[in-house]
């Protein structure tokens, strides 16, 4: 096989099999300028609330994880896990947009979100970034309102979702321990945190799959005759 064919194939297997990759479908930059994040999105008893933040996609697509910010009041190894929810959207009884059903909730171990240091700091408090995936993908729908809910699981101190810088888009809310889901209340201040997954036209149709299969065969055969 020629050179010029075996650089054609490489490039249809990496065009096919890139085409569903994860990319970022939505993304709440962060702000360090405003204290210490969400107080206080942790499960401790007495640590005050849980946050939420809302979202909006522009095109259908298969949620695959999240990306997320935050501090420690203690330090960082006593959290446990992390959870990772996502909720469809409803309206209370005065008309505001809260979380309805729950959609997905994945349980991270912190030794499987990614942890990396920020370089910032918040009152002397380190800034982690960390990111996990989903434990299955989630459809979701291109213009309909979600939320994002995510929590640490310390066994001292308290996990703090960092707020995001202000872009325009409100959302967020907030509920107390043991209300979460029902009892949510409005907040104007939203949260550190990314979508990320492929678009749904993205992900490989059948007669893509079967194109990405023969590249891949035909790559196979030309390298065993080279072995040969």
């Amino acid at each position: 096989m020629k050179t010029v064919q075996v650089l054609a194939l490489v490039a249809a297997v990496a065009m096919l099999s890139g085409s569903a990759m994860a990319v970022t479908l939505f993304e709440k930059t962060p702000s360090y300028t405003h204290g210490v994040g969400a107080l206080y999105s942790d499960t401790r008893p007495g640590t005050g609330q849980l946050y939420g933040s809302s979202f909006s996609l522009s095109t259908d697509a298969m949620v695959t994880g999240l990306t997320w910010m935050g501090v420690h009041t203690g330090n960082m190894s006593n959290v446990g896990s992390f959870n990772l929810e996502i909720w469809s959207n409803g309206t209370d009884a005065g008309g505001y947009n809260r979380p309805d059903t729950k959609l997905a909730d994945s349980a991270v171990a912190l030794a499987d979100a990614n942890m990396t240091h920020s370089g910032q700091s918040i009152f002397g408090l380190p800034v982690y970034s960390f990111s996990a995936d989903l434990g299955a993908p989630l459809a979701l729908s291109a213009g309909e309102t979600y939320w994002v809910s995510i929590y640490g699981n310390s066994s001292a101190g308290m996990f703090a979702w960092l707020i995001a810088q202000s872009d325009g888009y409100g959302g967020a809310t907030y509920s107390t321990q043991g209300g979460q889901g029902p009892a949510w209340w409005s907040l104007s201040t939203a949260t550190t945190f990314s979508v990320l997954g492929s678009e749904t036209a993205a992900i490989p149709e059948p007669a893509t799959a079967c194109a990405l299969a023969l590249a891949v065969a035909g790559l196979g055969r030309y390298f065993r005759r080279r072995t040969a």
